[in-house]
Order: structure tokens, then sequence, then C-alpha cells
């Protein structure tokens, strides 16, 4: 006996598998979710600020890029809704950038494919040095992905969808078959959301036919500006 088997348990509370809890419950699905740490507390990737998420340039377009544009564009008003519903800062906004010309432009660039946003050509602005100018963007963003965690738990407790702080998962022969550090926790559906630690608990021949997982390593400063100014790219800065 214990509760009843959600229809999602998802495993790793970083910034996928919480917005991957939002996304599960906003349709109505029953969620559990576990994390070998404390939900809202995230580490490793999602433990860092990330002072520049800045697209890709327009050309050439590829799916990867619109899916890009897609999420770059739309969080903003989900970062808004998120705020708004816990009454918490998610430390996000969008900058812009000035991306800095190392030559001529031999041509005025063309529009890129990003409706509602701009790229152009400008003049550096004073205190820059750019004698080609930059091409500025509004679209670049910057994050905060702990304080957005810390307001995605509390949405998510208030939502009803059950938090295991502390309780990673050991085992998985199948979403039925689901086992938590505490113990059996079967779920209709399993999310691996845990990063490079996200197979470790499937069977060993299964976990022989699936890619290898590596940690990917990352540098962030945290630094006392004013983040309304635009984040400054040139060969070899940001």
């Amino acid at each position: 006996p214990g509760p009843p088997a959600p229809d999602v348990l998802i495993a790793g509370a970083g910034a996928f598998g919480l917005w991957t809890a939002r996304a599960c419950r906003a349709r109505g699905l029953s969620v559990a979710l576990c994390d070998v740490g404390r939900i809202g507390d995230p580490a490793g990737a999602s433990a860092t600020p990330v002072g520049a998420l800045a697209p890709h340039r327009p050309t050439p377009w590829t799916p990867l890029k619109a899916l890009q544009f897609e999420a770059i564009g739309d969080l903003p008003a989900r970062l808004a809704a998120l705020e708004a519903e816990t009454g918490l800062a998610t430390g996000a906004g969008r900058p812009g950038r000035l991306a800095v010309l190392s030559a001529p432009l031999p041509e005025a660039p063309a529009p890129p494919p990003w409706p509602g946003f701009t790229r152009r050509h400008i003049p550096a602005p004073p205190g820059l040095e750019a004698p080609h100018g930059v091409l500025a963007d509004d679209l670049t963003a910057r994050l905060d992905p702990p304080r957005t965690a810390a307001a995605l738990r509390a949405a998510l407790a208030a939502a009803g969808v059950a938090l295991h702080d502390a309780d990673p998962l050991r085992a998985a022969e199948s979403p039925a078959a689901a086992r938590l550090a505490s113990g059996p926790r079967p779920a209709g559906a399993l999310v691996l959301a845990a990063g490079a630690a996200a197979f470790d608990p499937l069977p060993a021949e299964l976990r022989a036919r699936l890619p290898r997982l590596e940690p990917e390593h990352g540098q962030a400063a945290r630094l006392a500006v004013a983040l309304d100014l635009p984040v400054i790219q040139a060969p070899g800065l940001w």
C-alpha cells in the first residue's frame, strides 16, 4: 500500500526536469519529481547564472535554430507567468547583444527570421572600440536558473506535484517497476532528466544499447554590473 502511482515520474530536478513537471501538470497529469538533492536547489548545469542566452546567427536557418529561437522568444512570457503565480523573481531579462564586427560588412545583413525581434548594423556606442560598428540584436536574454528553480518548486508544490527531496531514482526495469532510494515508486511513464547520470538506474542490457553520456563543463562569472546593459560579443570576448 502507498500513494497512487503518478502518471509521470521525473527523475532529476534541474531545469529540464522542473519545466517538464510543470508542463505535465498543466496537461492534467499527476506528477512525482525526485532528485538526489533538495528540489529547487539545483546542482550541475542548472546551478549557475546564464549571462548570455544568445541566438546563433540566423543564416543558414536550420530546424535546430528554429527550436532555439522559439525557446528564447517564448521564455520571458513563461517566466512572467511563473513570477505572477508565485510572487518570486526569476532574475531573467532581455538586455540584447552588441556583436563587434572585426571587418566591414560586405553588405547590410539580411533581415533575420526572428519575428518580433531585430538585428541591425549600427555604429559603436561611446566607449566601445569597434571601427566597423556592431550588429545589435534585441533577442539575446539572460537567465538565473537557481532563482527560476526556486520559483518552479513553489509552483509545483502548490499544484500538487509530489516532491521527493534527497530521494533519487535507483532502479527502473520499467516505469511500473521504478524504485527510489526510499522504496518502490511505480508510475505510468518515466522521464530521465538527471543529466549524465540519467541512464544509471536502467538495466545493464539497456544501458549497453544507449549512447554514453559524459558531463560537460562550462564557465560562469558573477559580476556586479548593471544587468540591463547589452551583452558585448567580440572575438575572444563576452
